[in-house]
């Protein structure tokens, strides 16, 4: 051991050394624990310079940082938009929400970050919209969910729903799971088509062509 120095029992940013582990071309490597607790194998050269400050932690803290500032920049869109459409009367929404006595809890009402850790805590991801359980109660946390944006434009009052099987679906789903085009069978039905035709019938290419011909 020579040929460097010994570290051991050196500190250097969030890393300890804790041992000698080998000797490379490059130089000493040593046996390191982060102040996370993980232990990871390090140039001298990278503790020195440092070019590696923590096991990893710190980089993935940061991305965590980053992805929370995001999340926290939507809710907080969400949430002012949902305090709008209960409390604001010139909002075109009211008369959905606040004038049929949608309103939000208190505990929201008086705390945003209070709303913003139950959504972090329960499922929330950028692709995803607030939905209430019961459409006619209010914005609180047991009726309150996240789902994706097609699945509340299926939820909305005026959506029309259609059973194959006892399955009910809006138009869309049932387009994607068939894989159609959603115009193809809206226009399907309603020419009279039912919704297993609808979905189901083959394309007839030869009228089809016939029409394009006489066009």
């Amino acid at each position: 051991m020579s040929r460097f120095i010994d570290i051991t029992g050196e500190k250097y940013n969030k890393l300890k050394v804790i041992s000698f582990y080998d000797i490379t071309n490059n130089g000493s490597r040593w046996l390191c624990q982060c102040d996370c607790g993980k232990q990871k194998v390090i140039a001298a050269s990278q503790l020195k310079r440092g070019i590696t400050k923590s096991c990893g932690c710190l980089r993935r803290t940061k991305k965590y940082d980053d992805e929370t500032k995001v999340f926290r920049k939507r809710l907080q869109y969400i949430y002012y938009q949902m305090k709008q459409r209960c409390y604001d009367k010139n909002n075109p929404a009211y008369s959905h929400y606040g004038a049929r006595g949608i309103k939000i809890c208190k505990e929201w009402l008086n705390d945003i970050n209070i709303f913003i850790s139950w959504a972090l805590e329960n499922g929330y991801n950028s692709e995803l919209t607030i939905e209430r359980i019961n459409v006619n109660g209010n914005y609180e946390p047991f009726n309150c969910k996240w789902i994706t944006k097609s699945q509340q434009n299926c939820n909305k009052r005026n959506s029309v729903l259609y059973t194959i099987n006892s399955e009910t679906k809006c138009l869309s789903e049932w387009c994607k799971k068939y894989n159609k085009d959603y115009f193809l069978v809206r226009g399907r039905l309603k020419r009279g088509y039912s919704i297993e035709d609808a979905l189901t019938k083959s394309i007839d290419t030869k009228k089809r062509n016939k029409l394009y011909k006489k066009g």
